[in-house]
This record gives structure tokens, sequence and C-alpha cells, in this order.
């Protein structure tokens, strides 16, 4: 498995992926750290909510103290209704917290989880698929977003890549398989919300993101982390579709920021 495709099912399961922060550039991205081990409550609990017959007994057994029959109170409570968009670690490229059924259980067996990026200026979230859910963002700041749906054209139809500039609470959707990207295109950071159709939306990479040879896709997965801050873009210089490179260099220039 590659690094980057590692890094964004760890981080998925974890809840938080750790992008490259702004400073000085290393020569090359880390991958996001692994998660922290479930703790054995953390692991029953799922359990618990898991083989729940219904939803009514699944709140109960996430909201509700056993031992009393009474509802859970205070920090208790709070711990399993309030998820901290706030946690996770902060590097080159900003961060990006998940909240998933893994990292915020009351959301299991439901149809619905938040992604929220903090992107620095010029970063890029890597060309990306959520295979069997749709996603819907909403932008804080400025956001670029490039978006492939696989057979929406034919021989000739050109790319059919839908490139759109979003400001200040704008949002687009991103339909289940496809192919997509977001781009912070200016000089302050940008944050984005991510709304999925799934509790445990699942990321990863497909060969038709660059609909090369296996040779050149087998390279292609080698991306250093799952998002890139633009200081670091030469070191993939020839793994993206060279449109998001051109955008990456333009932002890069608009804001006096060199590559590494």
């Amino acid at each position: 498995m590659s690094p980057l495709l590692k890094a964004i099912v760890i981080a998925f399961a974890a809840g938080t992926i750790a992008l490259p922060t702004s400073g000085p550039s290393p020569s090359s991205s880390s991958v996001a750290p692994a998660p922290p081990a479930a703790t054995p409550d953390r692991k029953a609990l799922y359990q618990d909510l898991f083989t729940s017959p219904s939803a009514t007994e699944r709140f109960q057994r996430l909201l509700v103290d056993p031992a009393t029959g009474n509802l859970l109170s205070g920090d208790a409570l709070r711990s399993r209704i309030v998820f901290d968009y706030n946690i996770g670690p902060t590097d080159l490229a900003g961060k990006i917290t998940a909240a998933v059924a893994a990292s915020f259980p009351i959301l299991v067996d439901q149809d619905i989880s938040t992604v929220t990026a903090f992107l620095n200026p010029c970063s890029l979230l890597v060309p990306h698929t959520h295979p069997q859910i749709e996603s819907l963002v909403v932008t804080q700041g400025n956001l670029t977003t490039g978006t492939l749906i696989p057979g929406l054209v034919g021989p000739g139809g050109g790319t059919g890549e839908i490139v759109q500039d979003l400001s200040q609470y704008q949002g687009t959707v991103f339909p289940a398989g496809a192919i997509h990207y977001q781009l912070n295109p200016s000089c302050k950071p940008s944050i984005f919300v991510s709304s999925l159709s799934s509790s445990d939306p699942g990321t990863t990479l497909e060969s038709t993101f660059f609909s090369l040879n296996g040779d050149v896709v087998a390279a292609a997965l080698g991306f250093p982390d799952a998002a890139i801050n633009g200081k670091d873009i030469n070191s993939i210089r020839n793994k993206i579709p060279q449109g998001v490179i051109i955008a990456v260099e333009k932002c890069m220039k608009k804001c006096n920021l060199q590559t590494s």
C-alpha cells in the first residue's frame, strides 16, 4: 500500500489527518502518524453499539448510566455528544479532523460524518475519492475544487474535469466515486467542512486519477502525504495532473512563496 493510501486510511480510522505545516520546508513530507491504540473501554463501547437491536437501545447504551438508569451528566455526557474539531496535529499544510464513527461513537449506524480541513495558503488536498458515498463541501474563505466523474464525457470530449472557485460560504458536491481535490488558492488560511453520507466514509486513490499505464500509476501512488504544502510541489510534480501543478505554482507566485 502506498504511503498516501496508508496515511488516509489511518487518518480516517483515527479521525484526524496530519498535514505538513508552514515554516521551513523539509526535504520530504512525513506520513501521518499512526493513531493511538483503542482503549478496552472504547472497544467495548463499539461492540455494544454495533450489536444494539434498535436505535433507542443504542442511544441508551451510549448516553445512560447503566448503574443508575439516569442520563449521563456533565463531562461524561458532553464527551459522548460533542465533537471537538480543534483536536489533531497541525503541520505545514494545516490540519484535517474527521468526525466519523471511529472518533465519535454516537455516529455509529448514522448515515453522516463530517471532515473539517484547515488549509494554509497554496496548500492542496491531493486527488482522492470516496467510492460509495457522496460529500457536500462548504468553505469559509477561498477554495478551488476539481472533480472528475468517470464516464461523464466520451472520447474527444475533453477531460471532463469540473473546476470551481468557491468563496466565503459557497459549496459544491462530490458524487460517490468522483475523483476530486481541494486547493486553497489564496494567501490566507482557508477552512472547509465536508459532510459525507456515511459514518464510515472511506478514502482511497484509484488509477483512474491519471488515466495512465500501470507502471506510471504505481509510481504516482507514492505521494509523501495526504496534503501537500505549496512549497513542496516539486516533490510531486510528475505525480498529479498538470492543471493542479499550474494552479499551485500560480498561487505560490502570487503569495511570494518559494517551492523547495
